[in-house]
């Protein structure tokens, strides 16, 4: 296994945004948001 530096970190996450957002500019659209997944338990709901 490789370990990821803090530079490679940095590369692979713009380039996994690039990505997204070309696939998102040839389909016209995003996909909708996958509700089934469970929300993490860090994350306070607030209502």
């Amino acid at each position: 296994m490789c370990k990821l530096t803090k530079t490679d970190s940095a590369v692979l996450s713009w380039y996994l945004e690039t990505q997204y957002v070309n696939e998102i500019a040839e389909r016209g659209y995003a996909l909708a948001p996958n509700l089934d997944v469970p929300t993490p338990s860090r994350t306070k709901l607030t209502r």
